[in-house]
């Protein structure tokens, strides 16, 4: 049944020329975003951004303080009980006396006061500095002068400062947004006034070089004793021994205390005591934060945004800004995991914002090409003149474009589906080629040939089952030269061999693209009939030869009575001629009419039929068998026919006066038993006779009798040479009757 629905003939666009101006958008785009991130980067736009995500991430995995590390606080109460601030020097020796007195020595005592000018009570204080590890801190002033090329360093009073063990800076860094998360561990050459307390090496430390530290949530914060109840006896001194300790204010009224992340749950700032106590722990711990350089995190984004661009590529809208935003998720999971087990921090922020610049970048690019597509089509699929196309103006809008674009696809729909309609009407196979040499529609007498599996826009050279006959020039020259039919032998969908005149006419479907139209006429049963009769007339002509040559032969002895009863017989067997020409065409159906039936009888009623030809060539036969009876199930009549054409082309081809030699032997060592039986003869130089048999080799009958002995399950082998004075011999094997 055929259908009028152009969708399912197979139609389909050819290779869309459009790709390659994708492509390019597509690397416009990528071009753009990255010149956009590289600026993005250099410029730390996104810094605030990516330091609120690692705020964020500290935030789930908090750090837990640590009992190594002690605060003595100079709080509020401290103040007002010891006079206010500042307060006296004496205060701290009487601590530092109470525990070295007491051997509850800290490990390490830094205070965070910076000491700079010269009281009455500083002997006293002096002397228990000696008693102590103490660390003092520093201050590098900022600016350089004529006279100073190099920051200026303000240390403690200069006693003071000979009693201490150790001295760094108390510089406090401050990010983008303001807030403290890393400091300079070295500057200009100097420690800082934590990595003097912890003892650490600077040797792995670059000057000036950032390291993040992860601060402890002030809310449980360090363990802290106030002063003034250390001083009064309030806890035991063997709190602090083995510890380090860090003598701060942590008072409001002081002004020590600084933005970071926490200050937003505290509402306060954070004091510069507990922000010295959590860079301590962190150098302690070997919990050190690295930044990466800006390479890579331009390498990171640059990844990530090319993701994404491979995503457009393949992607619906939809599923692109899906997969955008998991993209970006992974980003910062993958910063999160490296911060979280490897102490480095990849600022995912340019990566996701080039990620966000991405979409209207690409959104533009993808917009200008889809309105210059729509336009290019609107010219292709417009019915006017070529001269008139181009009409659309540049100006117009997506909208009024994508009106016109409809209609021309209205348009050219109903140009193709009457096209379809049409196609499908033809009775013989039709195929419509694109100017690429492409199948873009194919008719139901197409798939009735060659199967249901055909695949449009499948090239034309190789839509054909090659055949042993096929000849591709056939098919080029068909292509080539339109209108003249070509010849062409294929397989069917069943691998059948078939014979199809082919015939190519010009389609000028669209203006610009020049399609062709195949027809293919099957010929296959026209060709087998011309065959089958020229074999019959071939086996007709043969065959009532072998009868009228024994009348003229026996003819020839007119003193014999006899003979005028051998011209009656061949009259009669011309008669049964014309009927086996009638069996010779039944022999190619498979109506066979078998019976049990000895071969040797079969063999002797052809010799007989055959007997006068011999005579008259004084030729005789001679047969060998091994005396076991071979019983065959055979058409009489066929297989009768098929030993006398043997014989007859034996005789007509023979030597006169030899022997034709039968051999027969029946192999029981197989199932079923095998009959073979040879036909030999010497062949005959017929150059040096008057009379040459019209028809050389021994072509004739050898259809006829391939045909019937394969009808009978057997085969038949031909050892035939046109050599005078060599043998000729047929060797046929039929299977025998079980027994």
């Amino acid at each position: 049944m055929k259908s009028n629905s152009f969708e399912n003939l197979g139609i389909k666009a050819p290779e869309n020329p459009y790709k390659s101006k994708f492509l390019l958008e597509w690397l416009i785009a990528i071009g753009l975003t990255l010149a956009l991130m590289s600026l993005i980067i250099v410029s730390n736009i996104t810094k605030p951004i990516g330091s609120g995500i690692y705020d964020q991430i500290q935030s789930i995995f908090e750090d837990t303080p640590t009992n190594d590390i002690v605060i003595v606080a100079i709080d509020d109460r401290t103040i007002d009980e010891l006079g206010g601030w500042p307060i006296s020097r004496l205060n701290y020796a009487q601590l530092l006396k109470n525990l070295a007195d007491t051997d509850n020595k800290p490990k390490a005592i830094g205070f965070d006061i910076l000491f700079f000018d010269e009281t009455k009570d500083d002997q006293l204080f002096i002397e228990q500095i000696r008693r102590h590890q103490v660390i003092l801190p520093f201050e590098i002033l900022s600016g350089l002068t004529q006279s100073h090329l190099s920051p200026q360093v303000h240390k403690p009073y200069e006693q003071i400062a000979s009693a201490a063990s150790g001295f760094g800076h108390i510089e406090v860094t401050f990010d983008h947004d303001g807030l403290v998360r890393q400091t300079h561990l070295i500057s200009n050459g100097m420690p800082h006034f934590m990595l003097s307390m912890a003892g650490a090496k600077d040797t792995e430390l670059s000057n000036n070089e950032y390291r993040r530290f992860k601060l402890v949530n002030p809310t449980t914060g360090f363990p802290t004793l106030s002063l003034i109840d250390l001083i009064s006896n309030q806890y035991q001194l063997s709190l602090l021994k083995n510890k380090y300790v860090l003598i701060g204010a942590t008072s409001v009224s002081l002004g020590d205390r600084y933005a970071t992340s926490h200050s937003v749950k505290t509402e306060s700032g954070t004091p510069g005591v507990e922000i010295n106590a959590s860079l301590l722990k962190a150098i302690i711990d070997n919990q050190l934060i690295k930044d990466v350089p800006d390479f890579v995190v331009w390498l990171v984004s640059f990844i990530s945004v090319m993701i994404v661009f491979i995503g457009l590529w393949f992607l619906t809208p939809a599923k692109e800004l899906l997969f955008s935003i998991v993209i970006s998720v992974l980003v910062v999971l993958i910063s999160a995991i490296v911060l979280r087990f490897g102490l480095i921090w990849i600022d995912p922020a340019p990566a996701i914002f080039s990620i966000i610049l991405i979409k209207p970048i690409w959104a533009w690019r993808r917009m200008e090409m889809i309105t210059h597509f729509m336009r290019d089509k609107v010219d292709e699929l417009s019915a006017e003149p070529r001269s008139n196309k181009g009409f659309i103006s540049r100006n117009q809008s997506f909208i009024q474009t994508s009106g016109l674009l409809d209609s021309a696809i209205h348009a050219a729909a109903e140009r193709i589906r009457f096209l379809s309609v049409a196609i499908n009407e033809i009775p013989q196979a039709v195929l419509v080629i694109d100017q690429f040499d492409k199948i873009v529609v194919f008719n139901q007498k197409v798939t009735h040939i060659f199967g249901d599996g055909i695949d449009s826009n499948l090239d034309i050279n190789g839509f054909f089952t090659e055949s042993e006959d096929f000849e591709k020039s056939a098919l080029d020259a068909a292509l080539m030269q339109p209108y003249p039919a070509k010849r062409l032998s294929v397989l069917d969908k069943n691998q059948q061999t078939i014979q199809l005149d082919i015939r190519v006419v010009p389609l000028h479907l669209t203006p610009r693209d020049e399609w062709r139209l195949m027809l293919m006429v099957d010929m296959t049963e026209y060709i087998q009939a011309q065959q089958q009769r020229d074999r019959n007339l071939a086996t007709l002509s043969h065959d009532m030869r072998t009868p009228v040559a024994s009348i003229f032969a026996l003819c020839e002895d007119k003193n014999s009575f006899p003979v005028f009863t051998h011209v009656e017989q061949h009259c009669h067997q011309i008669l049964t001629m014309l009927d086996d020409f009638i069996l010779n065409i039944k022999a190619e159906y498979s109506d066979y009419r078998f019976e049990e039936i000895l071969f040797e009888s079969l063999l002797d009623d052809a010799i007989y039929q055959v007997k006068d030809l011999m005579k008259a060539q004084g030729m005789s036969v001679c047969q060998n068998s091994d005396d076991i009876p071979a019983f065959v199930n055979a058409d009489n009549r066929l297989l009768v026919r098929v030993i006398v054409n043997l014989f007859v082309n034996a005789i007509r081809y023979g030597e006169p006066g030899s022997e034709i030699e039968v051999n027969m032997s029946v192999a029981e060592n197989i199932e079923p038993h095998q009959l073979t039986v040879s036909i030999s003869n010497l062949i005959a130089n017929h150059a040096e006779s008057d009379e040459k048999p019209k028809i050389t080799g021994f072509g004739i009958g050898m259809y006829f009798i391939d045909m019937v002995i394969s009808k009978h399950g057997g085969q038949v082998a031909y050892d035939i040479s046109n050599i005078p004075g060599e043998t000729a011999k047929v060797t046929v094997t039929l299977p025998c009757v079980d027994e």
